[in-house]
């Protein structure tokens, strides 16, 4: 009941109290069916769902058979009780709509208030750009990334793509183990921490996108790669994260040289590897890259991203994206309420606080398209914008001490890690910052994961 609770609106209370008063109205009208207008927030909302406002709904007498678009020819006499039987009840809901709302407010505040700190910084001087990241057996994993290590783009710098894997036992390291590899460079595919490993999604190099899935694992002081089933198509800068047992994909570009965004929707349930990924009707909106993919609510999350298109000379132009989207098997796709500010490649899965807030972090809203000269572009939005899965509202949330976009996040040990990342246009960062997941004690979680992001 209190899962149920939770969702409502505060002014659903008006609701309550005015059906509370109606139960003292006398007469009789008895069998006959009346139809009332309903206040509805539209046939997809989870929030206030079959709650009808007072101002809105006429108020019928005893034994008079109430008709909504939810309930037809629902009897007034079949939910109706008594007054004096009436108020503990709305005493309770009462009370448990305001813990809920107090519980909202104190999670957006706990955000506010995160602090961050930084870890030993991955041994490599320039850092790297979308590695995997994640935990496995109690350590930390970063893996693969890409960077420009002979120069930045604007001095004619190459980009290069790695395959190196470094590890991190524990948060009071002061070293990170070095020389394992993945079985070849791979960059700007999606991380999903499990209770076996690290599950490396997707990605590519410089030539071409993949479709491999691996897994890897840190047992016995090395670094152990699975092969798992391969995605439906070669993927990368996608979105993912993991609802419960299953894993779930979106969006993304197919090749290199792609001018027009995927709108795939996929998953893989992790009890069932041998059934592969399972493709699923994807979102309304645009096809989109560099999305932030959440699990909250027990729902899948798909917030911002880019569309593309070809230009007038058939290169990819970016259209960034405001509007959101949740998904569960039993509610289809839901919209949710636009961004303030595009978010375009913010770390992802997105950090959600008392699984009921999402974080997003940074991100390229697209006021900085453009900059010259490149070398003194200021870097990424430093805001956070929460997302209230339960209101389906929008709050800033304070600010990072670090511009980071394009680099997932992790739970390790009860602290949310991003690790790397890109600082501003071709510069990498090998800062790895941490922040205590607000009231999560240290190390709670499974042991060889954590819960999966």
């Amino acid at each position: 009941m209190m899962g149920r609770l939770k969702n409502m609106k505060l002014n659903s209370l008006k609701t309550l109290f005015a059906v509370v008063a109606r139960d003292s109205g006398k007469g009789a009208s008895a069998g006959k069916t009346i139809r009332r207008k309903v206040n509805r927030t539209g046939d997809n909302s989870r929030v206030g769902r079959g709650i009808h406002s007072a101002s809105t709904l006429e108020r019928p007498r005893p034994g008079e058979m109430l008709e909504t678009p939810d309930h037809p020819a629902l009897k007034r006499n079949e939910f109706r009780a008594p007054f004096p039987h009436r108020l503990p009840l709305l005493l309770m809901v009462t009370a448990a709509l305001l813990v809920a709302g107090a519980m909202g407010v104190q999670g957006a505040e706990a955000a506010t208030k995160l602090k961050w700190t930084e870890l030993p910084p991955v041994p490599d001087k320039e850092g790297f750009a979308a590695p995997f990241v994640g935990v496995s057996n109690g350590a930390l994993i970063v893996a693969g990334g890409a960077n420009f290590p002979d120069g930045y783009p604007w001095e004619d710098g190459k980009k290069v793509w790695y395959d190196s894997v470094f590890v991190l036992e524990k948060p009071n390291a002061k070293e990170w183990k070095t020389g394992f590899k993945l079985p070849g460079p791979v960059a700007y595919g999606i991380s999903i921490t499990t209770d076996k490993g690290l599950l490396c999604i997707g990605g590519g190099d410089s030539e071409k996108h993949v479709a491999d899935v691996f897994q890897l694992e840190w047992k016995g002081g090395e670094i152990r790669t699975t092969t798992l089933p391969s995605l439906p198509k070669p993927c990368a800068f996608g979105s993912g994260v993991r609802v419960g047992n299953t894993v779930y994909v979106a969006g993304g570009i197919e090749k290199p040289s792609a001018t027009r965004a995927m709108k795939n929707f996929w998953s893989l349930n992790l009890k069932k590897m041998q059934e592969g990924w399972q493709e699923h009707s994807p979102w309304p909106g645009p096809a989109r890259m560099l999305a932030v993919a959440a699990s909250a609510d027990k729902a899948f999350h798909l917030i911002s991203g880019t569309s593309l298109a070809p230009d007038a000379e058939g290169q990819a132009e970016r259209t960034y994206l405001k509007d959101g989207w949740s998904w569960t098997k039993k509610t289809g796709w839901i919209p949710l309420a636009d961004i303030p500010a595009s978010a375009v490649a913010s770390p992802s899965p997105a950090p959600v606080i008392g699984d009921r807030h999402v974080l997003v972090i940074c991100g390229d809203d697209g006021s900085r398209v453009g900059f010259e000269p490149l070398s003194k572009h200021p870097g990424f939005p430093k805001r956070v914008l929460a997302y209230d899965v339960h209101e389906d509202s929008w709050s800033e949330a304070g600010k990072v001490p670090f511009s980071i976009v394009t680099v997932p996040v992790a739970e390790w040990n009860g602290r949310f890690v991003i690790a790397n990342g890109e600082a501003r246009p071709g510069v990498r960062s090998p800062k790895v910052w941490q922040a205590r997941i607000p009231g999560k004690a240290k190390g709670k979680g499974k042991k060889k994961g954590g819960k999966g992001k």
